[in-house]
């Protein structure tokens, strides 16, 4: 019983200690992946995959990619806009990034805020995910996010990244085969 009740108060300070949704202060996050795809078109191939992504407003989470015991997956539909702009993070060299937002409008899962990026590390292509989120449901959402959230928006972006740089890698297989 008295475990209970200090995890209780530990619960509590942290709560009372974050701040509603307005004023919250948004989370960074950044993963990076390595690609089978020449530098040259990996940004062409994503804006085409991101452009499927606009139109089918879906992404699926993976429960096991959480870490999770449970069988199946968890379905949440986000509407999602990109557009391509200069990337001015790597001075000397004029490139492309793919700036994109997702909504997810609902209370358990983040509104994304990112950048992907690439970067020629020959012969493969280094694709880098950063941006930002604010954890949803006010204060009891940020102290889940301490918790736990922040590791679960961490699993799922990692997971979207994976599966996106294992789609355009059998983009650039078809390419080649043509």
């Amino acid at each position: 019983m008295k475990i209970h009740t200090a995890f209780a108060k530990i619960a509590y300070a942290r709560l009372m200690m974050t701040h509603d949704t307005q004023t919250s202060a948004r989370r960074a996050i950044a993963l990076e992946r390595w690609i089978d795809c020449p530098f040259s078109l990996a940004l062409d191939e994503a804006e085409e995959i991101v452009a499927l992504v606009e139109r089918k407003e879906g992404v699926r989470l993976s429960l096991r990619a959480l870490g999770l015991p449970l069988p199946g997956s968890l379905a949440r539909v986000v509407t999602v806009f990109a557009e391509r702009r200069p990337d001015a993070t790597e001075p000397g060299r004029r490139h492309d990034e793919l700036a994109f937002e997702w909504n997810a409008s609902s209370n358990w899962i983040p509104d994304f805020d990112g950048v992907l990026r690439f970067r020629c590390e020959c012969p493969r292509t280094r694709v880098l995910l950063t941006g930002t989120y604010r954890p949803p449901a006010g204060r009891i959402g940020a102290a889940f996010d301490r918790m736990i959230g922040g590791r679960l928006t961490s699993a799922m972006l990692d997971d979207v990244l994976r599966r996106f740089a294992r789609t355009l890698e059998a983009q650039w297989t078809l390419e080649r085969k043509r």
